[in-house]
């Protein structure tokens, strides 16, 4: 199809026509004006699709343009036309008359085929796009499936992970049981009494030692070896190495309350930071000593009630302040203060009461006497003269355990709020430091 120029159309047009100049739609090659579109268009002109365009063009060539074309010629007269010589005549006094409609019907036409082979052209783009939106939204459509299966995959094999590995410390806690057992077995009876003799005498609140190695092969199961804890607090003493190199040299003893088995002595030991601990629990402190690590086996309270004010450098208790009832909490907070050197911290690790997820861990431990939020642990910090409290949330649930975030923005914040009172972070950590002298202004 020839193309024409649209600005040269559109200017021939502009001259043709004037302001009295009829431009109604000549009729359609069946005589009749058409006054609709076809079906498949909206109310306002546009396309509800690539299909409803091409109906368009075949409407407009079948009932616009014929019309138009005919409007533009007048055909000669066969022979044998009778009044041929007078026809004739009329036929040119219409041209005279009609010159300009004639004109501006030509452009029109012209310029409607034009605008046809371009709506082709545009229509035909527009189906090669619509085709390759469809492929890719397809090819987008399996990406998303093998992403969502390979998630799912990787989601089961860590749990099967997990579980295997929680399944061989348990094996292995209990081989030490019973290796422990049979030592303790060995030992009572090299060490037990002639018959009729007195028993050794002991504390009525002190705990067999066969339910105190009980205890802490439960923590091992539980907690985790102090292999496990000894990794997971190299942050924390990563965390006090600031604070103690500022202190005098005789100033730097840590002080770990419920030490266990020492896990973060040796991380301290590493470090190469002077550590001693102190825990109640017989077995954890052999277990410790035989690492060759400094450990009292002492009430913590009365053992912090011995030790000189003013000289450590850093007082920790790991998974400890739960296990106090509030008037022993209270006097160990107070203790803490007057032990730790100025400029010397505390830090605290406890249960987070603020997530559901902490309970299971509360629960399991018979042991644990009451939940302790952090706002009420920073309170007695405060009161005992301990400044610059922090709070830091730690050990977040898997994600595989948490709630998936979906939704639009209304759905996605009470999911993440779910989350956060649900499976939020399991524990949180409290440092608190000793203001220096200068710190605490001149004394009156």
């Amino acid at each position: 199809m020839r193309r024409y120029d649209p600005k040269r159309i559109a200017d021939n047009l502009r001259d043709i026509q004037d302001g009295s100049m009829a431009t109604s739609v000549p009729p359609s090659s069946d005589g009749r004006i058409p006054t609709q579109p076809p079906h498949g268009l909206s109310p306002d002109g546009e396309a509800s699709d690539s299909e409803a365009w091409e109906s368009f063009a075949e409407w407009m060539e079948e009932k616009i343009l014929p019309g138009l074309d005919r409007s533009v010629r007048i055909d000669a007269l066969p022979p044998g036309t009778r009044f041929a010589a007078f026809k004739r005549l009329i036929h040119r006094a219409l041209r005279l008359v009609s010159a300009k409609q004639v004109s501006f019907n030509f452009y029109a036409s012209v310029a409607l085929r034009g605008m046809l082979e371009h709506l082709r052209e545009v229509n035909a783009a527009l189906r090669m796009h619509e085709e390759a939106i469809r492929r890719e939204s397809a090819e987008l459509g399996r990406r998303f499936d093998d992403i969502q299966n390979d998630l799912v995959g990787r989601t089961e094999a860590q749990r099967h992970e997990s579980a295997r590995l929680h399944e061989e410390t348990l094996t292995q806690v209990q081989a030490r049981l019973r290796q422990s057992l049979r030592a303790l077995g060995s030992q009572t009876s090299s060490t037990s009494p002639p018959v009729g003799g007195a028993a050794a005498s002991s504390s009525p609140d002190e705990a067999p030692l066969t339910e105190e190695l009980a205890y802490q092969l439960f923590e091992d199961a539980w907690r985790g070896t102090p292999e496990t804890i000894r990794r997971g607090q190299q942050e924390y003493v990563l965390t006090l190495k600031p604070f103690i190199e500022k202190l005098e040299p005789d100033c730097r003893m840590v002080l770990d309350l419920g030490c266990g088995p020492g896990g973060f002595l040796q991380a301290l030991l590493e470090s190469k930071i002077e550590g001693v601990g102190v825990d109640i629990n017989r077995a954890a402190v052999s277990e410790a000593r035989d690492k060759g690590l400094n450990v009292e086996a002492r009430e913590a309270t009365a053992y912090l009630a011995e030790r000189p004010d003013n000289r450590l450098g850093a007082i920790t208790a790991f998974q400890f302040v739960e296990h106090l009832t509030p008037g022993a909490l209270r006097r160990l907070v107070d203790r803490v203060y007057s032990k730790l050197a100025p400029g010397g911290v505390a830090l605290f690790e406890t249960l987070n009461p603020a997530t559901f997820a902490a309970y299971r861990w509360f629960m399991m431990d018979l042991t644990h006497r009451r939940f302790l939020p952090p706002e009420t642990l920073r309170f007695l910090c405060e009161c005992a003269g301990l400044e610059h409290v922090e709070t830091r949330m730690i050990h977040p649930v898997p994600e595989h355990e948490r709630l998936r975030e979906t939704g639009d923005e209304t759905e996605l914040a009470n999911i993440r709020r779910l989350n956060e009172t649900l499976f939020g972070y399991r524990d949180y950590l409290l440092l608190a430091r000793k203001p220096t002298a200068a710190e605490e202004g001149p004394t009156t």
